[in-house]
């Protein structure tokens, strides 16, 4: 039952970055053709989608870690990766 929980979830995490990496560089290839056609700035890079799309998926280790959070400990915060407001 571990390992299919484990398995499932790489297939999950899998599957969001890929369609991460393809939702942004499929916005940036057409900025880049509305620029070209229009004559404004330069579109984004292949180098500015990857970036973009990486760093998009800082919510993920949130949401990963979300099944792991700490039970509360008086005095400490529920989840001590997240600054308490």
């Amino acid at each position: 039952l571990l390992w299919q929980s484990l398995g499932f979830a790489a297939i999950v995490v899998a599957v969001v970055i890929v369609v991460r990496l393809a939702w942004v560089m499929a916005y940036n290839l057409v900025r880049r053709f509305t620029a070209k056609k229009f004559g404004i700035s330069a579109g984004p890079t292949v180098a500015q989608g990857l970036l973009v799309s990486w760093c998009g998926m800082r919510g993920l280790v949130t949401l990963l870690r979300h099944p792991s959070r700490l039970r509360h400990v008086p005095g400490r915060p529920a989840d001590p990766v997240v600054a308490p407001s």
